[in-house]
């Protein structure tokens, strides 16, 4: 990717993000006081920056399971025009499960729950009843990831490359 062209996509969707969770009357008092290219390069180090110190606390308190309360908020996007009611079913570490109806007709729509368990997964359609999806890959969440497969093959593929090297040396 080209650099104007890595360019215009940060212009395009990083400031996007920015601007979004802005005010217009702050961004132009910030524009007025540090002036454009000042502002547009201060979104840009914002939009950029990984680490933020008020996103976790140095020392945290220990969690112990069962104990502390978790706010969780799952945000169901409908990214295309068909509208179409579905089922979301939402799993947490404590075995429970909930099943949310959604009709579809808002744009996106959020639920927000308050246990003594974290999210493990958040599925909508997970009967697959709605053959008309495009892309059944995309209709699901883990809050971690399950890495065994990959090691998996990565493993089969090391195996693989070590036996044909072997092959070729004894080979030559």
């Amino acid at each position: 990717m080209t650099g104007n062209r890595l360019t215009q996509r940060l212009a395009f969707y990083g400031f996007r993000k920015v601007f979004d969770s802005i005010n217009q009357h702050g961004i132009q008092k910030g524009v007025d006081r540090m002036g454009l290219d000042g502002f547009i390069e201060h979104c840009a180090r914002l939009a950029a920056s990984t680490d933020r110190p008020d996103w976790y606390e140095k020392n945290p308190i220990p969690q112990k399971k069962g104990e502390t309360t978790y706010r969780t908020t799952i945000v169901v996007h409908r990214k295309g025009d068909f509208i179409f009611p579905v089922d979301l079913l939402i799993k947490f570490d404590n075995g429970e499960s909930v099943t949310e109806r959604w009709d579809g007709k808002d744009r996106w729509v959020r639920y927000t729950y308050d246990k003594k368990a974290k999210l493990v997964s958040a599925e909508i359609d997970s009967e697959h009843a709605v053959s008309l999806d495009k892309n059944f890959f995309n209709n699901s969440y883990v809050a971690e990831e399950d890495t065994h497969a990959k090691w998996k093959i990565m493993n089969y593929w090391t195996w693989m490359t070590q036996m044909l090297s072997q092959c070729l040396a004894w080979l030559a």
